[in-house]
């Protein structure tokens, strides 16, 4: 009996070892994105990844317990003074993550990085980052950075090779104590290899506007704040 347990907590190791380590293989697994708005979670073959404020969390049927977070350097301090998957500079902000089934790719607001701008400048700034990383916790890539002045829906989208997000912003004339009216959202992408950032739609955009893609069309949810209505848009 006792060799028999040592034997399935021998097996239980290695199967979370394979699955911890086999993801960096540039191999696509399967994969599912969850469309919920808010904090994200998102599978890779038989493992669940689900975001929030804090460290994701990994869970999968060979683990005797959930996995907290991505990196897996056991000399890391994860401190303010260290970028990894997951550094104190991301500690307090909600993550949004996302994945192709052989890269996870998520958005942080980085109020580190907000302040270290800020002080470099002399005005102030926030700033999210995009990154992406192996399931493994592996060759960690800041893909772009960018400075937005309001939030809205900070969702990150993935679709043919592209990471959809948004930017928002208050209006140049914007009051001291601004309504949703004195803000606009504009919807861009990056490749997942990174580079130049672009714009998809021209428009400025409500910030209360979700975004949804397929292979044809854009589709946007909105508040139409005046005749008090959700609405709901296709782009060709």
């Amino acid at each position: 009996k006792k060799t028999k347990t040592h034997t399935a907590r021998f097996l239980a190791v290695l199967t979370a070892a394979v699955l911890l380590t086999g993801c960096g293989t540039g191999k696509a697994a399967d994969y599912y994105n969850s469309p919920e708005r808010g904090y994200t979670h998102l599978t890779i073959g038989d493992t669940i990844y689900r975001g929030g404020i804090g460290n994701i969390v990994q869970i999968h049927a060979g683990f005797t317990s959930p996995l907290e977070g991505l990196c897996r350097d056991p000399l890391c301090s994860h401190d303010m003074d260290t970028v990894c998957p997951d550094s104190a500079q991301f500690a307090d902000t909600p993550r949004y993550y996302c994945t192709d089934g052989e890269r996870i790719y998520f958005s942080v607001w980085n109020e580190y990085r907000s302040l270290e701008a800020a002080f470099e400048t002399g005005v102030g700034k926030m700033i999210r980052q995009i990154y992406s990383i192996y399931p493994d916790g592996s060759d960690l890539t800041l893909l772009t950075e960018y400075e937005f002045t309001t939030i809205s829906n900070e969702e990150l989208r993935i679709h043919d090779g592209y990471l959809y997000f948004e930017q928002s912003f208050y209006k140049e004339d914007a009051p001291e104590q601004p309504s949703a009216e004195d803000q606009y959202t504009k919807i861009r992408r990056i490749s997942v290899n990174g580079g130049k950032t672009e714009d998809v739609l021209k428009e400025e955009l409500s910030v209360y506007v979700r975004f949804f893609i397929d292979d044809e069309n854009y589709y946007l949810v909105g508040y139409d704040s005046k005749e008090d209505k959700v609405k709901h848009f296709r782009v060709d």
